[in-house]
């Protein structure tokens, strides 16, 4: 079957494809001369994604459904037949496997399984090397590793013949038929939408500085060739290398400085990368003061900041705990900018195992150490800044504009702070609070610092107090999802009424707001019915709380927004109108799970009760008696 992308077919007619500069996920870039257009005379670069090295997720779901019912060592699965070779015991997981270029192999001769240096190719290499089966080996696997009942393996054979796959936990290579593959080989419209949405968040995403440029996509039989701008100043992994492993702190700012920013364009759009690591962000060109560019959308999609994605993608050294329990968002790549600061700043990762299986462990249970050199000689703002990206609870942890915010990068030059859509979350949240919990978190508020307020403050001035300095919800009431599809319309929109949200989003708006369906999230706030916010409310709604747990300073904070609440806004309530302001169920025992909560003195709500209460529990969240 003959795929098209529906791309242009006259790619040798425009560009010159020169030599490979680097490999990504599905495919490989090269540097590449415009011959003609608008950017004639020009260098630019290419990735080269081949279209028979793409396998759909059925096609990965069938072999994983495959081995899952083979009982290793007692039978053959059936429609296959077993060839004995050497034990591969590495631990089991599963390769995504790509069908590539053919090379003849002798028996004993050593087999690539992957395009770097990694555990999986140099186990692959020792183990096969020993066999004493002649094949036809293929290359390069990717690895595609997930949890639970997995394989590992690679891809060899004669394509007439059938597909052989060497397995790990086994003394067999399983030789598998054609006709259970290639028929799901990029045919499906998971496999081709995969690359289109490449091509879509790349063209959508326009108008940053750190973003790198794209051109155009094209296609031919056997490739996708999307076009865009040739960075030639290296990976900042390089750079971090040939400067001894690690970045002063003054350094380290300027670094992150330009990630936060890009990486707080895309999330609000509604992009989220999934793998941001020093390999994909290039310089610019040789200067010194060259710009950062992010690339490598492969692994990137669209997600609603209400939204959770559940596919285990990206690194192993920078994936983010809530990836491997596969339900995450955006805060998953700021996980990954906490690892990148990390090794900026002190030379080494905070996460490390000589497996993968053991990096994810690390990932999951350990905790980074900052007691090693050269923490105790770094600033107290730097290690706080780690720390707040690398909680392994995402809840707590940072957003992007929250870490442009944080004192150690504000504090080094001017940042303009983005809008934050977690701002729209917790507005919704807490317009749809109980009173009682509205008066707690009003009480939150007044505990801040002048650095806590810095942050709220900017939000509060994007979205466009009036003179008399309120903001109101209603602005936003009158626009349809259709309002959104281009930027003029947008702009119409705000100049129709003046809407303060609309504002705040037409001022970095790009066409990806409408496939990641941000604006969708952002009516819901407005169909609500809610008064005008001045600032001091605003702060209230716009306050985190699992972020505020985060802080050291937190029991200080909570102590003294209780004494507060206890003066203005505590009153007696008895325990079914406690659960009634939480919206706790009939079938929570409220005597068992409550009476704690409530001081028996007096019938106020108790210091538990009002932390409680600022979290808005629910009775899914009440452990049952």
């Amino acid at each position: 079957m003959a795929m098209s992308f529906g791309f242009s077919k006259h790619f040798f007619a425009k560009y010159e494809l020169g030599e490979e500069v680097g490999r990504g996920h599905f495919g490989y870039t090269c540097a590449a001369k415009a011959k003609k257009g608008e950017h004639k005379g020009q260098d630019v670069a290419v990735k080269v994604i081949p279209k028979a090295k793409v396998l759909t997720k059925t096609c990965i779901s069938s072999i994983k459904h495959f081995f899952s019912a083979w009982d290793f060592g007692k039978s053959d699965p059936s429609s296959s037949c077993c060839i004995c070779a050497s034990p591969i015991n590495y631990e089991r997981r599963l390769v995504q496997l790509w069908l590539g270029e053919k090379q003849p192999i002798s028996p004993g001769a050593l087999v690539t399984v992957g395009g770097r240096e990694n555990d999986l190719a140099l186990a692959g290499r020792a183990k096969l090397a020993a066999s004493r089966q002649a094949f036809m080996a293929m290359e390069p696997v990717h690895c595609w590793t997930t949890l639970g009942s997995t394989v590992a393996g690679c891809w060899i054979g004669h394509k007439d013949k059938g597909v052989i796959i060497c397995v790990s936990r086994s003394t067999y290579v399983a030789r598998l038929s054609l006709h259970d593959l290639t028929s799901n080989i990029m045919t499906t419209a998971i496999a081709i939408e995969d690359v289109r949405r490449e091509v879509r968040i790349l063209s959508s995403l326009t108008g940053h500085s750190n973003l790198v440029q794209f051109y155009d996509a094209f296609e031919d039989e056997d490739n996708v060739y999307i076009v865009m701008e040739l960075c030639k100043g290296g990976e900042l992994l390089d750079k971090i290398l040939a400067r001894g492993g690690k970045y002063s702190e003054e350094d380290a700012k300027v670094v992150m400085l330009q990630i936060l920013s890009v990486v707080s364009f895309c999330h609000l759009q509604g992009v989220v990368h999934r793998d941001l690591k020093p390999e994909n962000f290039l310089f610019s060109s040789k200067e010194e003061n060259s710009p950062l560019k992010v690339i490598d959308f492969g692994l990137s999609d669209f997600v609603k900041p209400d939204e959770r994605l559940n596919d285990i993608v990206g690194s192993a050294y920078y994936v983010a705990p809530e990836v491997l329990h596969r339900s995450y968002g955006t805060e998953g790549d700021m996980w990954s900018i906490g690892v990148i600061a990390y090794i900026l700043l002190c030379g080494s990762r905070p996460f490390w195992a000589r497996t993968e299986s053991g990096i994810f462990r690390a990932v999951l249970k350990a905790e980074p150490s900052f007691d090693e050199a050269p923490w105790p000689t770094l600033s107290a703002e730097a290690k706080d800044f780690v720390k707040r990206l690398l909680n392994k609870d995402y809840r707590k942890r940072m957003t992007a504009s929250q870490a442009l915010s944080h004192p150690w990068i504000r504090d080094a030059q001017q940042v303009k702070i983005p809008l934050d859509m977690i701002i729209y979350k917790l507005i919704r949240a807490y317009i749809s609070s109980s009173s009682l919990r509205k008066s707690a978190l009003r009480a939150l508020a007044k505990t801040l610092t002048a650095n806590q307020l810095f942050y709220l403050k900017e939000q509060f001035e994007l979205l466009g107090p009036n003179k008399s300095g309120f903001i109101s919800l209603q602005n936003l009431k009158s626009v349809s999802n259709p309002i959104f599809v281009i930027q003029s319309s947008l702009q119409h929109a705000v100049a129709e009424k003046g809407k303060w949200n609309l504002q705040a989003l037409v001022k970095n708006s790009t066409d990806a707001m409408k496939d990641s369906r941000v604006i969708d999230f952002v009516n819901t706030v407005c169909t609500l019915q809610y008064r005008k916010l001045d600032f001091e409310e605003f702060a209230a709604s716009a306050i985190s709380v699992y972020q505020m747990e985060a802080l050291e300073t937190w029991e200080q904070h909570a102590r003294r927004a209780y004494e507060l609440f206890d003066k203005e806004g505590n009153r007696p309530i008895v325990i079914e109108e406690l659960a009634s302001e939480l919206g706790l169920g009939p079938s929570v025992p409220l005597h068992v799970v409550l009476q704690d909560w409530i001081r028996h003195a007096d019938g106020k709500l108790s210091f538990l009760g009002f932390i409680k209460l600022l979290h808005g529990v629910s009775s899914r969240s009440i452990p049952k008696a």
